[in-house]
């Protein structure tokens, strides 16, 4: 599998951790830039188990420090963190429905 160990996407993955490796806040420097942008797009999609064969949960700030550093200093930016907020906010909530419609489902199956 691409996402296994030793495959094309894990290593393609650990290449760009190597990439942007840096001692700055950012990837290209201390402010953000489209590349930062495109760092935390990246983190989003290795979370959500989109590709058959990667597993979200093995990115974590452990595996890929710099991509997180990246992550965490975008939440952070004032200018950025109202954003963050309403959407985890907004994330909550429907997953809050989702379960309970599944509760309300589940009792009328069983009501049948």
């Amino acid at each position: 599998q691409a996402f296994g160990p030793g495959g094309k996407g894990a290593t393609a993955i650990q290449y760009f951790e190597k990439l942007i490796t840096s001692d700055s806040k950012f990837a290209l420097g201390d402010e953000i830039t489209i590349a930062d942008l495109f760092v935390h797009f990246h983190v989003a999609l290795l979370k959500s188990n989109f590709f058959d064969g990667l597993n979200g949960d093995d990115y974590t700030p452990e595996t890929l420090p710099s991509h997180f550093k990246i992550v965490d200093a975008i939440k952070a930016d004032p200018r950025l963190a109202e954003y963050f907020e309403e959407r985890e906010k907004a994330e909550k909530a429907k997953a809050e429905a989702e379960k309970a419609k599944a509760e309300v489902d589940e009792s009328s199956n069983a009501d049948a």
